[in-house]
């Protein structure tokens, strides 16, 4: 229940020198954590602080599960904003729900994407059933 629903946001950033901000994360359902500890609870402001390192040297995540004890999943969304222009490449977006399947499918999907990039969302996530796991997703330039 709750803990047992959660998304690992793994993101690099593959734009030859333009670092990525995470900006205007939000929660329909569940909370954020820190370092993959889900006890360690943080704002969406605090979210907002992520910064994808330039030229893939190195990945940011945004980790995200539901309440402890609690019959709920995680569904939220953020903006990446290249850095060095203020633009909006994307808003990515989660649903990873307590009861996938009935209507409820877990899904992480890019919307407003500017079609200066390329957002690819990969890895071995759980589309119909479970939790997301770990989302692989890479930001290049179109």
């Amino acid at each position: 229940m709750g803990y047992d629903d959660w998304v690992d946001l793994h993101m690099t950033d593959a734009l030859p020198g333009l670092p990525i901000q995470v900006k205007n994360a939000e929660l329909q359902w569940g909370k954020f954590y820190a370092d993959g500890n889900k006890d360690h609870e943080i704002t969406p402001e605090q979210v907002d602080s992520t910064v994808l390192p330039a030229n893939s040297s190195g990945p940011a995540d945004v980790w995200s599960c539901g309440r402890e004890d609690a019959p709920s999943g995680s569904e939220g969304s953020f903006d990446l904003i290249d850095q060095n222009y203020g633009n909006t490449i994307c808003t990515l977006e989660w649903n990873c729900p307590y009861e996938p399947g009935k209507g409820n499918e877990n899904w992480v999907k890019t919307t407003n994407l500017d079609t200066d990039y390329n957002v690819t969302i990969a890895g071995n996530y759980h589309k119909n059933k479970g939790t997301l796991k770990k989302v692989d997703i890479t930001v290049a330039a179109a």
